[in-house]
């Protein structure tokens, strides 16, 4: 996954899984956000480092999101967040 485009869209599709790997950026303040728009298939992300205990993060829903910036060392999940319908809705993304 490039750490230079702001933006990666995940399609897990029928068919294919989108198990990727998110390098460290060289950019201080480098910002990044992951969309999956399909999870029918696998949908995840694991970054070299993190600052907290999740490294993978697995998308069980189409429209979740993951915002992240970039400390000089380590990926920080700046937020988390789904587009899904019903009462007292917190998502699905599993954070290991």
């Amino acid at each position: 996954m490039s750490t230079s485009i702001p933006l990666s869209i995940l399609q897990g599709g029928t068919a294919n899984a989108v198990v990727t790997t998110l390098a460290n950026s060289a950019i201080m303040g480098q910002i990044k956000v992951i969309v999956a728009y399909h999870v029918n298939q696998t949908t995840s992300v694991t970054m070299d480092q993190t600052l907290g205990s999740g490294v993978t993060y697995t998308f069980q829903t189409e429209g979740e999101s993951l915002s992240l910036i970039w400390t000089g060392d380590h990926w920080v999940v700046t937020s988390r967040g789904s587009n899904e319908t019903g009462s007292n809705v917190q998502g699905t993304m599993d954070a290991t």
